[in-house]
């Protein structure tokens, strides 16, 4: 058996190159490609475009941005002047609703994660079930799986 195959020597390549390209691979390794630090605001910023100009489905995008946010993560200071830049955009309407849409996501999970961590604590020292329920909104299954990592 024989096998012939290209390489794509994706850190070699610069980003510029292609960004022009409307695929959805190309978007996500954008950010592994060669960039200086002064650029990770901008290649983020054509990255959101380019998902907004494909109008993919909730689920295709999260897993493009969960690959491309994997490998470039903005600081607060970064983040804050990409949403600025973002807001400046012509499609910045539906740049926007992506990013939102992530971080209302996010929000609720980090939630929802400290009312189990509260909830744990409040069975660790002995609460009532049904205290604990009322206080945090969780359900009694959630609760009891809870207990089990007593």
């Amino acid at each position: 058996m024989q096998f012939n195959y290209l390489t794509l020597h994706v850190r070699k390549k610069n980003w510029r190159q292609f960004i022009k390209q409307e695929n959805p691979v190309s978007a996500a390794l954008l950010s592994k490609m060669d960039y200086n630090k002064k650029e990770r605001i901008q290649v983020k910023l054509e990255f959101f475009k380019l998902l907004a100009r494909l109008k993919f489905d909730m689920q295709k995008e999260k897993l493009l941005v969960g690959f491309f946010e994997s490998y470039l993560k903005l600081n607060e200071e970064e983040e804050a002047t990409f949403m600025k830049e973002a807001r400046k955009l012509d499609n910045a309407e539906e740049v926007l609703e992506i990013t939102v849409s992530y971080e209302e996501k996010g929000r609720e999970k980090g939630l929802e994660e400290g009312k189990k961590q509260v909830a744990f604590e409040l069975l660790r020292q002995g609460l009532d079930r049904e205290l604990i329920i009322e206080t945090t909104g969780l359900s009694l299954e959630e609760i009891k799986d809870l207990e089990k990592q007593l």
